[in-house]
């Protein structure tokens, strides 16, 4: 089996690609047969397949015209190169350095022309296969074995799990810190853990029956094919596949709250570290994200060439992107001892996920201890951070830094909080605001501190911003000074790239899509109280005449204001192929759009006002939401991406109800499926970087 990988090299054929799940011509592991493999060599500096790399593989798509089985003659093994044509092949063409000696590249170069249409089946001087190469074949072939076994194993866990503890709901649940609950209550809290029950076993059948049908497909996808034909049998088989590792993540989620329930009551014996959970499902995620769209996807091009750009010691990619390549030059450096690798920059993107979830757990424990299971769990199931936990994308270690920030500031360390959010600028300049958010925050708490204090240790105002702004939080202004002026010297402005469609300028569209994302995540929490909602606001408006009118006067001009200042200008936010998008071109396009947006931003002032107000952190979510105002001011680009840290702590800060803590991580799990399956499949290839 060793030596198939060493006989085969690709050139991709001319005419249109053969249609895929996702139009990029992936082929999964299981078709290896119908797959051949390209060697990169270490002088394809920037591009395609094995970009920048050495020693690494990629799958190409078989042609789906291919005889069957039976059919295909076997070739004679000869010592000559062997060439099979291609659908479309016009010429066999000869590799231009077979001549040149034993220490020639063997492979056609993946910038070949695509006229070239052949396959090279064994090149010439190539006799034998290096260690780590049949290392690798043997490993991909041994992958679907391996896989399906680990399905099974999950299954069984599937079916012996929940099958008990469903009446502990009561004065012996404490999972999200709710003893004491009124009955009513605990009897919904034992409805939804049925409820959790019951999809966690349905979703267990369906995952049996995607990996068994995708095996049994494969199979039938490498003979003579049965009712249909092979390529037809190979088709269905990659999209159950897809499916299997989609329901697989699904399951996990829905494990993930059932034992937060079932495993953390007060006379149970096993205790499930939240954690654990969340870092799986970003896992298993990272797994199927890899194995079923192996291509760059989106910004990764961008990001992942100039990644190799740097290890060649070529900084002109990195004049494309809208960020300071701090991040692209640690991965670069990382990358060295073996090479760049998209799969590498993956790993680590998750790995710093993963250590995301601790570093979030502690500061749960800090702000609101009796949801931090809860927080934990929500962080990996945020729909905006869920899908590019995996991938090679500046945002979630970015989001990682920052974090890390602000757990060294709630322990009054701000040296190293301070160090932490700029070493987080590196890698998104924006970031920049939060060393303002982060002093803010600890100035108000130790006021706080002050206060709640003897009389006599109390400070004026005046003696307090001396002795203990200036004193103990001056590490953050050196901070921003000093990524100022090292961010000048380098760019020369206080701009980073030439693309213009990156250029700061204020989008009243982030507004618009700051309330549709509040109103869409939180829709378990407000939808709930919003006859609540109205009924307050007309007894409101009964008692207060005066303000109410006022209150009309206002909204109608803010409204007024929105409505005839609102310009979709940036033209990567025109275009139907991202879904944020469609609501931004219809507003730009319609009058009864735009109405329907300023009455959602009217709605979000007065739900998650009256939220806000039963806050016991009111003051730091009041502040979150101020700097992420001051943040988006410079942000031309509508892309909730940019959201992901305000996000983040506004569900660190928000202490949710008790009895809908299990509905909002529902709500949040069917958002993340549904955004990595459309991701994966490819019925929309852009959904996630627009969202």
């Amino acid at each position: 089996m060793s030596g198939l990988g060493a006989r085969f090299a690709t050139v991709i054929p001319p005419g249109p690609r053969p249609s895929g799940i996702d139009g990029l011509g992936w082929t999964p592991a299981w078709s290896l047969r119908s797959a051949v493999w390209a060697h990169g060599t270490p002088s394809q500096a920037s591009g395609g397949v094995g970009a920048g790399e050495s020693s690494r593989w990629a799958l190409a798509r078989h042609d789906r015209d291919r005889p069957s089985r039976s059919a295909r003659p076997v070739p004679p093994r000869t010592d000559q190169p062997r060439v099979r044509s291609r659908r479309n092949a016009t010429q066999v063409r000869e590799h231009p350095l077979n001549a040149a000696g034993a220490g020639a590249p063997t492979t056609l170069p993946v910038s070949a022309p695509p006229s070239a249409g052949v396959i090279i089946v064994r090149p010439a001087g190539r006799t034998a296969v290096s260690r780590v190469e049949s290392t690798a074949i043997d490993s991909l072939l041994y992958l679907r074995a391996c896989r399906y076994a680990w399905w099974l194993a999950i299954l069984t866990f599937t079916w012996s799990y929940p099958r008990r503890g469903s009446q502990r709901a009561g004065s012996g649940f404490t999972g999200y810190g709710i003893v004491g609950m009124p009955r009513a209550e605990c009897n919904m809290v034992s409805v939804c853990q049925q409820s959790v029950e019951r999809a966690t076993r349905a979703l267990g059948a369906v995952l049996l029956a995607s990996a068994v049908g995708a095996g049994v497909a494969a199979w039938l996808s490498a003979g003579d094919g049965l009712v249909l034909a092979p390529d037809q049998w190979g088709t269905i088989a990659q999209r159950l596949e897809a499916v299997a590792w989609l329901v697989l993540v699904a399951f996990a989620m829905a494990v993930s709250m059932s034992g937060l329930a079932h495993l953390r009551g007060r006379h149970e014996s096993i205790v499930v570290d939240a954690r654990i959970w969340a870092a799986a499902i970003l896992i298993l995620w990272y797994a199927a994200f890899n194995l079923l769209l192996p291509t760059k996807f989106g910004d990764e091009n961008a990001n992942q060439n100039a990644i190799n750009g740097i290890v060649n010691g070529d900084w002109s990619f990195t004049q494309v992107l809208a960020v300071i390549p701090g991040y692209h030059w640690a991965v670069a450096q990382a990358s060295k001892a073996w090479g760049p690798s998209l799969l590498y920059t993956r790993t680590l993107t998750c790995l710093l996920s993963v250590a995301m979830l601790w570093v979030y757990y502690a500061l749960a424990q800090r702000y609101k201890p009796e949801q931090s299971d809860h927080a934990v769990i929500a962080l990996a199931l945020l729909p905006i951070i869920f899908p590019y936990s995996a991938a090679a994308y500046t945002d979630v270690p970015s989001v990682a830094l920052v974090l890390a920030g602000l757990l060294a500031l709630s322990r009054r360390h701000f040296v190293w909080s301070a160090l932490m959010v700029l070493l987080s600028c590196y890698l998104r300049q924006s970031n920049l605001v939060w060393l303002g958010l982060f002093p803010a925050i600890a100035a108000w708490q130790l006021w706080q501190e002050m206060r709640a204090g003897p009389i006599e240790d109390r400070l004026s105002a005046r003696d307090f911003l001396v002795h203990i702004i200036v004193a103990r939080l001056y590490p953050f202004f050196v901070a921003a000074a000093f990524f100022l002026a090292s961010f000048f010297l380098v760019s020369h402005s206080l701009i980073w790239g030439h693309v213009p469609a990156n250029r700061p300028r204020p989008n009243l569209g982030n507004l618009f899509a700051i309330t549709f994302y509040a109103l869409l995540l939180w829709a378990p929490i407000w939808l709930p109280r919003a006859g609540a909602d109205l009924s307050w606001l007309g007894r409101w408006a009964v008692r207060h005449v005066a303000p109410a009118l006022v209150a009309v006067v206002g909204a109608l001009g803010v409204g007024a204001a929105l409505f005839f200042g609102y310009d979709n200008f940036h033209p990567w936010n025109q275009s139907f192929g991202f879904l944020t998008n469609i609501p931004l071109v219809f507003m730009q396009e319609f009058v009864w759009a735009r109405v329907l947006g300023i009455v959602a931003v009217w709605w979000a002032v007065l739900a998650f006002g009256r939220i806000w107000w039963e806050q016991s952190h009111r003051v730091e979510l009041l502040l979150v939401l101020g700097f992420f105002i001051i943040f988006m001011l410079p942000h031309a680009l509508v892309d909730p991406r940019y959201y992901m840290v305000p996000l983040a702590l506004i569900n660190l800060f928000w202490v949710y109800p008790a009895e809908r803590t299990r509905a909002l991580l529902f709500w949040w799990a069917a958002l993340s499926v549904f955004i990595g399956g459309a991701m994966i499949l490819g019925h929309w290839r852009y959904l996630t970087i627009s969202w």
